[in-house]
């Protein structure tokens, strides 16, 4: 199942041994985000190319406005709660208390409040940017290295393995994508 951000499409005719044949030419967006071109070829005429495509889309695709997960994306906070809920049996307790921590201390008071789809990759890059310019809470100490890469490792399994009730960032993201 592919998305289609549009039904915008364009023909390209070739020539061949038996004379014309037109190809019909789109984009689609796979299920990791990878925005593709498609290719359905070989019509005797442009009517039966166009038939194609709105078969070919009625059949594969979802319009991206129609995607539930466009429309009703979740905020930071209630994808956390649930990736947390999840990785709670899915790990140690020590490792999902850790977790906790880090996204309570680290990532909610930066992003909590935002839907999924408002948050981009440079909104990632800036805020972690800061961090390690950034004394720690009630020190003059910056992060030592070691601790900046677990900050950044914890929430690497979030956006990259999150449950499957919780909606891909990469659908919600739509012009938000990553970069």
């Amino acid at each position: 199942m592919y998305l289609i951000h549009s039904y915008a499409h364009s023909f390209r005719t070739r020539d061949v041994k038996a004379g014309k044949v037109y190809d019909v030419v789109f984009r689609v967006t796979d299920e990791r985000g990878n925005v593709r071109q498609k290719r359905l070829s070989g019509f005797a005429t442009k009517q039966n190319a166009e038939k194609a495509f709105v078969e070919y889309v009625a059949k594969f695709c979802t319009l991206v406005e129609d995607h539930p997960s466009r429309s009703e994306c979740p905020s930071f906070a209630a994808a956390a709660d649930k990736y947390l809920e999840y990785s709670r049996f899915m790990n140690a307790a020590s490792t999902a208390i850790k977790r906790m921590s880090y996204f309570s201390l680290h990532y909610l008071p930066r992003f909590g409040a935002l839907p999924l789809n408002r948050i981009s990759s440079a909104d990632v890059f800036r805020w972690f940017d800061a961090l390690v310019s950034e004394p720690r809470r009630g020190t003059d100490k910056c992060y030592a290295p070691r601790s900046l890469r677990s900050i950044w490792d914890s929430c690497t399994p979030f956006s990259n393995g999150a449950p499957k009730d919780i909606p891909s960032p990469i659908l919600c993201a739509g012009s938000n994508a990553p970069e």
